[in-house]
């Protein structure tokens, strides 16, 4: 039976405000949360390959030893031990903690809780499966991987987190601008203040990347290290200056221009230094950092249009088109509609 109170005009009002609310801009940082969420969709995924139910799994934990301080190589050789007592149990558990995270994080209700328990998980992930990023070895330089693809992902959740506590999008953009700037400041120390030699800093990072990679990827590694070898000052100082110029960028201005000379640079990163996260290895666990650090570049940058933004939403953390202002009327029947402003 119709609603006798519910005029055809507020009908058609109704109708339009809720598709007007479907059209409205998606926040940046929830696109941001999205896209973390398909990454640990992949890493689960990419978990549950076959080499992960293999030796080889708890090997690559005990060979983050290598050249590490006392301490740290105990915890990687003692996490071996144990994945090695059990290695199906452990892939699956890791495996299924990650595709819940990211499952999680692309439903409303659950995204925060998603995103704090991520945190947690990533420092672990860290710890005991990346060797802290292999930082303490002298061998971490960024263009590689280092400081750990799993310690971007606690970066960016923390910042995500943040911005669902503070609707301020100019403090978001700052909050991300920080970060960005941290983790590239870092790389630069880690390729200025090695106490290896350049020499074989750089070898060594490009012959590893190599193996088991395919023969167009592998060759190019082995060239690189060729190349980066017997140049090996120039080739710092030149990675060097790079990551000092993007740790500055996003506090520049024509911030579009920048932005996409950083997505340029990254992208060259993620082919010629992590070889597409090694996913074409076959016993990839991640996609690798530089998909991380893209999308703290997209919350870091100012890539504000103030001529469409809505008014009511910050408009250097929306994506979409901005919708149409409405406002109630009560009309003389009492009945309330929607009414264009």
């Amino acid at each position: 039976m119709p609603d006798l109170g519910e005029t055809p005009t507020t009908r058609g009002a109704s109708r339009e405000h809720r598709l007007l609310r479907r059209r409205q801009p998606v926040p940046l940082t929830t696109a941001l949360t999205i896209a973390l969420g398909v990454i640990w969709i992949l890493d689960g995924l990419l978990q549950l390959q076959p080499a992960q139910f293999s030796a080889g799994f708890p090997v690559g934990i005990e060979m983050n030893a290598m050249a590490q301080p006392i301490a740290i190589a105990h915890l990687e050789l003692a996490f071996g031990r144990l994945t090695s007592t059990a290695v199906a149990p452990f892939t699956v558990l890791i495996a299924a903690v990650q595709l819940i995270l990211g499952a999680s994080m692309l439903t409303r209700r659950a995204r925060p809780i998603a995103l704090a328990a991520s945190i947690p998980w990533a420092l672990a992930v860290w710890a005991l499966g990346e060797g802290f990023g292999n930082i303490a070895t002298g061998y971490a330089m960024l263009p590689t991987g280092a400081p750990g693809a799993a310690l971007a992902y606690a970066v960016l959740a923390v910042l995500l987190l943040l911005d669902q506590r503070s609707a301020d999008g100019s403090r978001t953009r700052r909050d991300f601008g920080y970060a960005w700037s941290a983790l590239w400041l870092l790389a630069a120390g880690l390729q200025l203040g090695s106490r290896v030699p350049l020499a074989l800093m750089l070898r060594a990072n490009f012959n590893e990347s190599a193996a088991g990679e395919p023969g167009v990827l592998g060759g190019l590694d082995h060239r690189l290290a060729e190349i980066t070898g017997a140049h090996a000052v120039a080739a710092t100082a030149l990675l060097a200056f790079v990551e000092l110029l993007l740790a500055c960028a996003p506090w520049m201005s024509h911030q579009r221009l920048t932005l996409f000379a950083t997505l340029g640079v990254l992208s060259i990163l993620w082919v010629a230094g992590e070889n597409l996260g090694s996913i074409l290895t076959g016993s990839a666990s991640d996609v690798g950092i530089t998909p991380l650090l893209a999308l703290i570049a997209l919350g870091a940058y100012d890539t504000r249009l103030e001529s469409r933004a809505h008014p009511g939403i910050s408009p250097a953390h929306s994506v979409g088109p901005a919708p149409t202002r409405w406002r109630h009327r009560t009309t003389a029947a009492g009945a309330t509609a929607f009414v264009e402003s």
